[in-house]
C-alpha cells in the first residue's frame, strides 16, 4: 500500500536528506575513505530522496490541474 505524506513530510525528509548529505561530505573527501556500510546507506537514501522527489512532481502537477 502506497504511502501518502504531507507536502511538509515530505519537504522536511529532502531538508534533512541534504542535510545529511553534506555532514558526510565535510567528514569524508572521497568515496574510499568511508566504510561499505555507510557507502550503502548513503545510497539507500539517495535512492529514496530520489523516489520522494518524483512523488513531489506528481503531487504538484495533480494541484496544478485542480
Amino acid at each position: 500500500m502506497e504511502k501518502k505524506r504531507s507536502r511538509y513530510q515530505t519537504l522536511g525528509w529532502r531538508l534533512a536528506r541534504e542535510r545529511i548529505g553534506q555532514l558526510v561530505r565535510d567528514n569524508y573527501r572521497v568515496n574510499q575513505e568511508m566504510s561499505p556500510r555507510l557507502a550503502a546507506l548513503i545510497k539507500k537514501i539517495e535512492t529514496e530522496g530520489a523516489e520522494l522527489s518524483a512523488e513531489m512532481v506528481q503531487v504538484r502537477r495533480e494541484k496544478q490541474d485542480d
